[in-house]
């Protein structure tokens, strides 16, 4: 069982990578090629 205080520290690493595939998600259809310059 995870505890409180390692699921915080794990959501703070976790929330940033999420929310940044939920971003890519919708926004690659009209800015894949313009991501993939800018990666």
């Amino acid at each position: 069982m995870i505890s409180k205080l390692s699921f915080n520290a794990l959501w703070k690493y976790l929330a940033p990578i999420i929310v940044g595939l939920i971003v890519f998600a919708i926004g690659a259809p009209e800015g894949l090629s313009a991501g993939a310059w800018i990666l």
